[in-house]
């Protein structure tokens, strides 16, 4: 879900078809054209015109993170995917979406996804998502009020659980909703469970996109305006600020307590 402040997280993936040179005026060693290429197509993407930029893009998904290429061969992609990346880019990878490229690599690129998310040891993937819920409680100091994205029982809380219940499943759906709804399908949860999960989620989901509008994101301690609250109010369907406070606590609070029964199995299937 993108909102005005959103970034595009990007990989860039090439296949030189084993050529070791373009075939320019200029021959450059493939790794180099592919790099300059990417550059270029970031500055292009990136570069502040007179109404702004178009998007404000983060590559650290690639295999060397903030370090190394930006533009990665298809067979160190595949490699790193399988022998060296972490379960937190797996679940990331969950959401990948090719688009655009020549249609050969775009159809090895789907199906060598599917088949990775076959392959993750399922309790491992679990153990993984426990342990980062962990590192990202040690963090809740520096939320605020206006923060709906971190936080457990909040956006990402959720996101994360729908990208595991996709990874162990190894189904192709990448949206959110259908990922929860496979925790539905496996049995891990029930029907008033997933409710409560859709909507906090959509709940938030309004909540974070409405306060980008109506604040500025850098200056945490700016005053909503009435009129603000209003417009809010409005878009939640709350009848007051003190209402909808008390729903988001509640909503957010009986999620992040249902997360963590779940993870607790260990299993992500319901009992017997």
């Amino acid at each position: 879900h993108l909102n005005s402040t959103s970034d595009l997280d990007l990989i860039i993936i090439y296949d030189s078809d084993n050529s070791e040179t373009s075939m320019g005026l200029k021959p450059l060693e493939s790794r180099v054209y592919y790099t300059r290429l990417t550059k270029a197509f970031v500055t292009a993407m990136s570069a502040k015109m007179n109404h702004g930029k178009l998007y404000e893009l983060d590559m650290r998904l690639r295999p060397s993170g903030r370090k190394g290429p930006v533009a990665t061969s298809w067979y160190s992609f595949k490699n790193y995917q399988m022998e060296e990346a972490w379960i937190w880019e797996h679940l990331a990878l969950t959401r990948g979406r090719v688009i655009c490229g020549e249609t050969l690599l775009v159809q090895n690129i789907e199906l060598f996804r599917v088949k990775l998310f076959e392959k993750v040891d399922k309790k491992e993937a679990i153990r993984a998502l426990i342990n980062m819920r962990l590192k990202l409680k040690e963090t809740k100091s520096e939320l605020h009020e206006w923060e709906f994205k971190r936080g457990a029982g909040k956006i990402q809380d959720i996101e994360l659980l729908s990208q595991l219940y996709t990874l162990i499943s190894g189904e192709k759906t990448r949206d959110v909703i259908s990922g929860l709804m496979l925790g539905l399908k496996s049995g891990a949860l029930n029907d008033s469970q997933i409710n409560k999960l859709i909507k906090t989620y959509k709940l938030l989901l309004v909540m974070n996109t409405t306060s980008r509008l109506i604040r500025d994101k850098n200056q945490l301690s700016q005053k909503v305006t009435n009129s603000g609250y209003s417009f809010l109010l409005k878009v939640t369907k709350r009848n007051t600020k003190k209402e909808l406070t008390r729903d988001l606590n509640t909503l957010t609070k009986g999620v992040a307590s249902l997360i963590d029964r779940l993870l607790e199995d260990k299993t992500l299937k319901k009992k017997p």
